[in-house]
C-alpha cells in the first residue's frame, strides 16, 4: 500500500471518530474505543506491510489519539 492509501484510510476513521464525538456521553467512549482498535489493527497490517509506515503520524491522522 501507498502513503495515498494510507491517508485514505485515515480519512475515513476520522471521519467516523468525528461522527462518533457527537453519539450521547454512554456510547461515545466505546465508539471511539472500537474505532481506535480498528485504527490499531490497520497499523499492525501496514507496519508488516510498508517498512517506511509511520504508525504515530497514521494514528495522529485518524484523528483518535491527541
Amino acid at each position: 500500500m501507498t502513503r495515498k492509501h494510507f491517508e485514505a484510510l485515515a480519512a475515513a476513521i476520522q471521519a467516523q471518530a468525528a461522527t462518533a464525538r457527537h453519539y450521547p456521553e454512554q456510547e461515545r467512549q466505546a465508539a471511539l474505543d472500537s474505532i481506535g482498535g480498528i485504527a490499531d489493527a490497520i497499523a499492525d497490517i501496514a507496519e508488516k506491510d510498508n517498512r517506511s509506515f509511520q504508525r504515530g503520524r497514521f494514528l495522529k491522522a485518524c484523528g483518535i489519539y491527541g
